[in-house]
């Protein structure tokens, strides 16, 4: 009997799509990234993206850029990513994650407008013209959960996706990000500050006379304040049924999550990518990251439930 297999789901954790290079939890100077690129042997040669021209030239000197060529080659990399039916990216938000911080692991960038498409759905109040529009953020199936700051997805654009590099691109980071998220993909924004089993402070705020505010609350202000592109009524199971669940679909850019995302009003060890993906490697390990497991049971979840819909 023949076995057909088809490319389902392509889901990543926190992972450096972008690699390292200008995107590490504190800022380095390029001197300092060869450096630990290069103790780091050919791993950190490629996270480091050591094999890129460092001057910011127009120059492409890009062959053995790793990083980079699975970013923007098409034919090599970026199509055969094309043919699954979904892309997924689980991405610490808020300054947790030391190894993978935000930015890199959503592939976003400051000078990219790229639409990102989040689904929020309205409490009773608002629905019923209440005076507090307050809004619940969730995914696209309707379920809230409490580490779920968002999720935002791009849609597929071919002429992006299969176009050839553009000597004039505004920045190689740019580029990589326009060109990655043109395959299609949800990003799911995570806050995992509350499961991570050390004391966190708040961060020192100079705004005086004003109300200090969480960067969670800074986010859901700003979603807040678009107006819905487009509203549906959807289904359980995502399929649109006017009987079920009010669902409104606002845009923001990257430049927007790369915004809001990767701050934070409180300073905590950045231990969130083990706590994200709840590693066990022993049981020092285990115990510590048990918290996260409801997020890679949501992992889980989604992708049983991609599967069972088929």
């Amino acid at each position: 009997i023949p076995i057909h297999l088809h490319y389902h789901t392509f889901a990543t954790t926190a992972t450096p799509h972008l690699g390292v290079a200008k995107n590490t939890f504190v800022p380095l100077p390029r001197f300092a990234e060869h450096v630990i690129g290069r103790t780091l042997l050919s791993t950190g040669k490629d996270l480091f993206r050591l094999d890129h021209y460092s001057d910011g030239s127009s120059k492409r000197g890009n062959a053995n850029d790793l990083i980079y060529q699975m970013s923007t080659d098409y034919e090599t990399f970026l199509k055969p990513l094309s043919l699954f039916q979904k892309r997924v990216a689980y991405i610490n938000a808020f300054r947790t994650d030391f190894q993978v911080p935000t930015a890199t692991a959503a592939f976003l960038s400051r000078e990219s407008a790229y639409p990102h498409y989040i689904q929020t759905i309205p409490t009773h109040s608002a629905m019923e013209g209440g005076k507090e529009d307050e809004r619940i953020e969730q995914n696209a199936k309707g379920q809230n959960h409490p580490f779920l700051v968002a999720v935002a997805t791009t849609k597929t654009n071919h002429a992006i996706l299969s176009s050839k590099t553009n000597e004039d691109e505004k920045s190689h980071t740019h580029h990589m990000s326009t060109k990655l998220d043109s395959l299609g993909w949800d990003k799911v924004f995570v806050d995992v500050r509350e499961y991570i089993p050390m004391p966190s402070i708040a961060r020192p705020s100079f705004s005086f006379g004003k109300k200090k505010i969480s960067s969670r609350q800074k986010w859901e202000e700003f979603i807040d304040s678009i107006s819905p592109s487009d509203t549906v009524d959807t289904s359980a199971d995502g399929s649109v049924r006017g009987d079920t669940t009010t669902v409104e679909e606002k845009v923001v850019t990257s430049k927007d999550l790369e915004k809001y995302m990767t701050g934070s009003d409180r300073i905590s060890i950045p231990v969130g990518h083990q706590v994200m993906v709840a590693n066990s490697k022993n049981e020092k390990y285990k115990k510590f990251t048990e918290n996260g497991k409801p997020v890679m049971n949501h992992l889980a979840h989604e992708l049983v439930m991609g599967l069972l819909s088929k």
